[in-house]
């Protein structure tokens, strides 16, 4: 297989200012393509992107306002499609935003790669589609489906289904992926990874209060890396899903980053539970 140049390519990615957006785009600029970014700048910022910024176009961008796709150019050859409420626990605080965003947003924005010819649409999914208890592991992309635990899960999944529709209907060219727990460099502080780090930085321990559960955790460049290489392919479509194929439980990390750091680990649940019997 002839192996893709990325040279003046041009790429749309929404949510290209957050945190796996970030290092998308600094991937794809470092391959040669030109990037526009559209993104809720006026509210999210440009930290992530400050160093590389003015080697893209940034657009403050509401995907939810069909008015501004109008003012948006139709050139674009490939659209990664970012943007969305990522976190399970935001999209519960506001539900009908989070439907909003990630069904209607969605839906706009493959009517907008319709009109604009585009190569390849490309739509990460999440993990949580299979459900909060996997049936069995390591898991694949023939799991079972269960949105029945959070209403975020199901709005990705329905945002699968439109790209698949659209696939049909319109012949787009479509990759969905299913992201596993991704970390790393530029995330927000609320998630796991940098909720840690900073607890061994600024208290000198690091407290978890039930070290069992496991995830699947992949670094952000894999993940990043993963995507590109998706659509590059095209015999590629999905879903498919995108971890470490690892389970990893929460204590180890969390006595990982203590020993980095030098710093006393306490598992929670163990000293108001007691020790198991």
């Amino acid at each position: 297989m002839i192996k893709m140049s990325w040279d003046s390519k041009k790429v749309l990615i929404t949510g290209g200012a957050g945190f796996i957006g970030s290092h998308l785009s600094e991937n794809l600029l470092e391959k040669g393509a030109k990037i526009t970014i559209l993104d809720l700048i006026s509210k999210v910022g440009t930290t992530k992107i400050n160093d590389f910024k003015d080697s893209l176009i940034v657009l403050d961008f509401d995907i939810l306002q069909k008015e501004n796709f109008q003012k948006l150019e139709n050139d674009f050859d490939y659209i990664f499609h970012l943007a969305g409420i990522t976190s399970a626990y935001e999209f519960e605080r506001d539900s009908e935003l989070g439907f909003k965003t990630n069904v209607e947003g969605t839906r706009n924005m493959l009517e907008f790669a319709v009109k604009n010819n585009t190569k390849k649409f490309i739509f990460p999914s999440t993990a949580f589609v299979y459900g909060k208890y996997p049936k069995y592991v390591p898991i694949d992309e023939k799991h079972p489906i269960d949105t029945s635990d959070n209403s975020y899960s199901l709005s990705k999944k329905q945002g699968e289904e439109l790209c698949l529709s659209f696939k049909e209907v319109y012949n787009l060219p479509i990759v969905i992926f299913r992201l596993f727990t991704t970390f790393g460099p530029r995330q927000s502080k609320e998630y796991f990874f940098p909720t840690i780090i900073l607890q061994a930085i600024k208290s000198g321990k690091v407290e978890i209060w039930n070290e069992n559960p496991k995830r699947d955790f992949i670094y952000v460049e894999d993940t990043v890396n993963a995507m590109i290489k998706g659509a590059e392919d095209n015999t590629v479509e999905g879903p498919i899903n995108i971890g470490s194929g690892n389970e990893v439980s929460i204590g180890e990390i969390g006595k990982s980053i203590a020993k980095r750091f030098n710093v006393e680990f306490k598992s929670l649940d163990k000293e108001v539970l007691g020790p198991s019997r």
